[in-house]
């Protein structure tokens, strides 16, 4: 199973979204959000890492 960060929007303070897209063998499922926390003065890796984990932990769910 393949996780990818399509995009990450700041909301408010520590609050942001990311759109993300799954994939694992025939099945793909694009257009997934989660809101997670982070912080807004880590660099932009950082804060996709922290997106990616986000992402991880929803499907886990």
């Amino acid at each position: 199973m393949t996780i990818t960060i399509t995009g990450i929007s700041h909301q408010s303070g520590a609050v942001f979204t990311a759109q993300f897209t799954v994939s694992g063998g025939s099945i793909t499922h694009s257009d997934l959000a989660v809101e997670f926390q982070s912080d807004a003065s880590k660099s932009f890796t950082d804060v996709q890492a922290d997106a990616l984990s986000a992402a991880t932990a929803a499907l886990q769910s």
